[in-house]
């Protein structure tokens, strides 16, 4: 479909001249397609039939950004926020740019601080949304200033429903008295499905104690047909008389934070998803432990913190790498390319998670240490070829081997930026 659609956009621009979508158009599916010239190119023709088009400015400095060439992005971004500067998207993609720059970061971080400072200020959603200040160089009180200013957006949010408070289920005693009662513990979350967080988490949901916690409840409204309202997923987790609301969302990708604005259940907690704060009054505690979030830090949070024994993230190992704990059915790293000679590090990561700074103290461990490697997710693929511009290093790609290998990785690296999904 994506090959029919670019012949019919070519078809148009050989009859027609002036107009500017059809080039837009192309772009995006050569992006697609992988053909970064090709769709520079095609940005370019935007530019030049409509020098003020700030969409192609901003997606030419997306491409640009794609293949290494932050500079440019750069120019492009600030070009268009010079042209529009309330556009966010413009403001945002700087920002990220800025992270993958060596130059001046700094100064330019604090340009953007000024910038979010400004639109705090006048009541503006920030341009950075919180998943991308814990990402950034940011004055972290500044990245709680922008959680919070999103947690008051999901407030508004949720007020157009129109729902009168809800009645929470009275705080009752657990395993008091003759009548035993238990827990009514429910998650919420839109990646209960192909998702990172459901693989972590597949045996959590069944490892809780019986005796004490009556039924784990899972409401999910991503994979629906047709998605349910926020209000009735509220409404359904107050019916069930839900105790404990985890959001296991945060300020991901698919999030609905507006169902715990509506706080449908008496103790709402944030876990896994986020580690940062969400800035909102009606999360009462964030899961977490003592080197993500330790008690020193509280100041930057909005939640009580709530510290688990040693690490705080889940891995389903019970369930999803059973294999690997019957030593007759480990495979050799040479069946996947490894070197069985050298000590291996190993970063699974997305690639936008490592900046500047991170890689090149990687490397700089991997030339203390002798003999060793270091294994990469190649995710994004255009990821590499900004790395490459850091430092020249050779990338392995994992594909799909990575459970199968897991165990012959003597040491797990994780950048600060974000956690290791």
């Amino acid at each position: 479909m994506v090959a029919v659609a670019a012949t019919y956009y070519k078809a148009t621009l050989s009859v027609t001249s002036g107009l500017s979508a059809p080039f837009n158009n192309l772009a995006v599916i050569y992006k697609q397609q992988g053909k970064h010239a090709d769709a520079i190119s095609c940005y370019n023709e935007v530019l030049r039939i409509d020098p003020m088009a700030v969409d192609g400015l901003v997606n030419r400095g997306n491409t640009y950004k794609e293949i290494g060439r932050v500079t440019e992005a750069i120019q492009d971004y600030v070009h268009a926020i010079n042209i529009r500067p309330t556009m966010a998207e413009a403001h945002a993609n700087l920002a990220s740019a800025y992270k993958d720059s060596r130059e001046d970061r700094d100064k330019m971080f604090k340009d953007v601080e000024e910038i979010i400072r400004r639109q705090l200020k006048m009541s503006v959603l920030p341009s950075v949304q919180p998943f991308h200040a814990i990402a950034y160089p940011l004055d972290p009180i500044l990245a709680l200033e922008i959680s919070r200013k999103y947690a008051q957006h999901c407030s508004v949010v949720a007020s157009r429903y129109a729902l009168s408070p809800f009645k929470h289920p009275p705080p009752t005693p657990i395993k008091s008295g003759p009548y035993n009662q238990r827990l009514r513990i429910g998650y919420v979350s839109s990646d209960f499905g192909n998702h990172p967080l459901s693989h972590l988490m597949g045996s959590v949901f069944g490892m809780h104690n019986r005796e004490n916690v009556e039924v784990c409840l899972l409401y999910s409204y991503a994979l629906l047909k047709f998605a349910m309202p926020s209000n009735k997923i509220a409404k359904m987790v107050n019916d069930d008389q839900i105790q404990v609301l985890v959001n296991l969302n945060g300020y991901t990708k698919g999030a609905r934070n507006e169902i715990f604005a509506m706080q449908p259940a008496p103790i709402q907690v944030s876990y896994m998803g986020f580690p940062g704060t969400t800035g909102a009054t009606y999360i009462d505690y964030l899961v977490t432990d003592e080197f993500v979030s330790p008690f020193r830090s509280a100041h930057i949070y909005s939640e009580k913190l709530v510290h688990v024994p040693h690490c705080y993230f889940v891995n389903d190992y019970k369930q999803k790498n059973r294999d690997l704990l019957d030593p007759n059915c480990r495979p050799k790293r040479s069946d996947y390319g490894l070197p069985e000679n050298k000590f291996l590090f190993a970063c699974f990561n997305q690639l936008y998670k490592m900046d500047y700074e991170i890689f090149t103290t990687w490397c700089n461990i991997l030339k203390r240490v002798p003999n060793s490697a270091l294994w990469l997710l190649k995710f994004p693929a255009a990821g590499e070829s900004r790395l490459r511009v850091c430092k020249s290093f050779d990338l392995s790609e994992i594909g799909s081997h990575l459970k199968e290998v897991s165990h012959s990785i003597e040491y797990r690296l994780d950048p600060d930026l974000g956690h290791g999904t």
